[in-house]
């Protein structure tokens, strides 16, 4: 009786199947599986029996052992199982799904990546609200910018960064900078009053793990957010956008070569995937930004961005004089306040210079500094008041069925003040109206009468 002969896998002929006929970008990642797995079973012979219930283990630490990231290597496997998938007979197909039962496929729910939209909503939601969320939202968008830098390494970086170049970094990691890493680390530093890297420093990872979590929460994104969302993310992208898998093992392990056929091409110019990458991120969500007039009032260059192909929304701060004419004063007299895209303020800062000049960053690339929804709502709302104590009439003895003491914290639901948080001061004597103090602005205080029936209590 003779045994059945094992189906064998000569990688040489493989390889060059592919070369004749695959594309030259899927060729290379196809190869770059190819060639590591000659390496891991040292001959370019293989038998279908080679690949046991062990093989998917032993072949990731074998790559991880040769400085390959997690991302990384969970790509040359899911690679390398869609080229056997092609190459083996269909009797050996049950052999290959059950040796790669447990790699998932490359939008599976295990996979910590999201796609670039949510990607973008991520890099645009506004999270003034949470000042912790928002610091780790930068942390982040600067290890997906950077490649998929780990945090860990980010605190290894001079806490001054250049303006362009690239910084080698250990484990054979890098940082290119791009234009997006310089804006994360200027608009960080100028909400936060404090060095990015020493934030970087002084972060747990537990505490980055549960703030990216409580962020996708908030976000409702459809995969739980992780430390190694950003690397994933970034690979994810990087293969959408065409880019070969061995000019990605380049980049995330660039110092050094980690497979035999790395093209020197992948390292002439490191900046270009890195950017081209970070480029897919295109922010077109709505901010406001400061401008100072100086050939024009700012009433004028309301006009003149009005007729603008750039049509913005703009805001003066003005109020009136007194609570009984309309004359207004205003408050900052060569201030323009205008709401528009990051692209749009960009483009505005160059178009009206010199004759009035956009507010920027003081570091980095000079990028338009926007200015937090929230502070900016607030700063609109105050000068809209025009008083620091402002009383509602609207007794009625069925307003509320509520009772208010002293020192209650309540939720205002109705009025000018809707939405704010503040503390019951004191009582009128018909207790229709309940005296309020709020703090607004950076610790301004505004001290309000409002109607009973406009309050909620136990906030």
């Amino acid at each position: 009786m003779v045994k059945d002969i094992p189906t064998t896998l000569c990688t040489q002929k493989l390889s060059e199947e592919i070369r004749q006929t695959k594309s030259a970008s899927t060729a290379k990642g196809y190869l770059a599986a190819i060639n590591k797995l000659e390496e891991f079973f040292g001959r370019d012979v293989i038998s279908i029996n080679d690949f046991t219930n062990t093989f998917i283990e032993d072949f990731s630490k074998f790559l991880i052992a040769e400085g390959l990231s997690a991302a990384t290597t969970s790509l040359y496997i899911r690679n390398l199982r869609a080229l056997l998938k092609k190459s083996l007979s269909a009797n050996d197909k049950e052999v290959l799904r059950q040796v790669f039962k447990s790699v998932s496929s490359k939008n599976g729910k295990s996979s910590a990546a999201i796609g670039i939209s949510d990607l973008t909503r991520l890099a645009s939601a506004d999270l003034s609200a949470y000042p912790p969320l928002r610091r780790i939202r930068s942390l982040f968008l600067f290890s997906f910018y950077a490649c998929g830098l780990p945090v860990g390494h980010i605190r290894l970086l001079p806490k001054s960064l250049p303006a362009s170049g690239c910084i080698p970094l250990p484990q054979n990691h890098r940082v290119t900078i791009v234009p997006q890493l310089s804006e994360v680390v200027a608009r960080f530093e100028t909400e936060n009053s404090s060095n990015f890297v020493e934030y970087a420093a002084s972060i747990s990872e537990a505490d980055y793990a549960r703030g990216l979590e409580a962020i996708g929460v908030l976000l409702k994104l459809p995969v739980r957010l992780t430390p190694r969302s950003a690397a994933e993310s970034w690979v994810a992208i990087a293969l959408e956008s065409g880019i070969a898998l061995e000019h990605i093992a380049a980049i995330i392990n660039d110092t050094t070569p980690t497979t035999k056929h790395i093209s020197a091409s992948a390292c002439h110019t490191p900046g270009v995937i890195p950017e081209k990458i970070a480029n897919r991120l295109n922010d077109t969500s709505e901010r406001w930004y400061a401008m100072r007039c100086f050939d024009s009032t700012p009433a004028e260059m309301q006009a003149k961005l009005a007729a603008e192909e750039l049509a913005v929304d703009t805001f003066i701060p003005v109020q009136a004089n007194t609570a009984t004419t309309l004359a207004k004063d205003r408050l900052m007299s060569s201030l323009l306040f205008f709401r528009t895209s990051a692209t749009n303020a960009s483009v505005l800062k160059s178009r009206i210079a010199p004759g009035a000049y956009v507010f920027s960053f003081s570091s980095g690339d000079k990028k338009p500094a926007c200015i937090p929804n929230d502070q900016m709502l607030t700063f609109m709302f105050l000068v809209n008041i025009g008083a620091d104590t402002i009383l509602y009439y609207y007794p009625s003895e069925n307003g509320s069925s509520q009772q208010f003491e002293p020192k209650d914290i309540v939720e205002i639901t109705d009025g000018s003040f809707c939405g704010n948080v503040g503390i019951v001061e004191r009582l009128s004597k018909d207790r229709l109206r309940v005296c309020v103090r709020i703090e607004a602005l950076n610790g301004a205080l505004i001290s309000a009468e409002i109607p009973a029936k406009f309050l909620k209590k136990g906030i």
